[in-house]
């Protein structure tokens, strides 16, 4: 209700405040990207650590600038909002990198941490030291007790929260219901955890062992 409010006199609070109000208005509640709705409005952001401004069309993809990132669940609290951001610093620090930290209230009672690590693909290592930085990150994290609210395809083994009868669970229903591994193999079934995996196909097989 308040932000049909809003949007209905954005004419004079733009007018008083310089503020464009129905921008604000449209990323935070009509076109939240909370709601499934893509944006670009932060896609300069990735270019942190490219040595020059970002071009006015991005295409990071073309212009070799990457990033990893890490969304972990947390109190809402100011101490653990403390300890995990001086956790994160630490770990860049040691990996030479420059992390991006923000935190969004999802209810009163926990939050989520958006974690981004950008690097520069054109800087010799620094791709390898990223990928290094964003895993070190996401178990120490996890083993503090902030577990990953959503994870990364290149992510799916580095967690060790699920207690073990979620994954023989997981494993038996892609057993009966997918016995050839065909609908999103790898992704959050734990494979690489489970004490069966006779009915993976032999490269999967393989790949969930090591």
């Amino acid at each position: 209700m308040v932000a049909k409010i809003g949007r209905f006199f954005q004419g004079p609070l733009r007018r008083l405040t310089g503020v464009d109000v129905r921008k604000i208005l449209d990323n935070a509640y009509f076109n939240s990207v909370f709601l499934g709705h893509p944006t670009k409005l932060e896609t300069s952001s990735i270019y942190w650590r490219k040595r020059g401004p970002a071009p006015a069309a991005c295409d990071p993809d073309r212009d070799r600038s990457g990033l990893y990132w890490i969304c972990p669940a947390l109190p809402f609290d100011g101490t653990h909002i403390v300890r995990v951001t001086r956790t994160v610093e630490e770990v860049a620090i040691r990996h030479e990198l420059e992390p991006m930290c923000r935190f969004f209230n999802m209810n009163q009672w926990y939050l989520k941490s958006f974690i981004v690590i950008m690097f520069d693909q054109d800087v010799p290592n620094e791709a390898l030291a990223a990928r290094k930085c964003h895993d070190e990150v996401l178990t120490t994290l996890d083993s503090m007790g902030y577990p990953p609210v959503r994870l990364g395809i290149q992510s799916m083994n580095l967690t060790a929260s699920s207690e073990q009868s979620y994954i023989n669970l997981v494993r038996e229903l892609k057993r009966v219901l997918d016995p050839n591994d065909i609908l999103a193999p790898g992704r959050y079934d734990f494979r690489h955890r489970w004490a069966n995996r006779e009915h993976l196909p032999d490269s999967d097989a393989r790949r969930a062992s090591t």
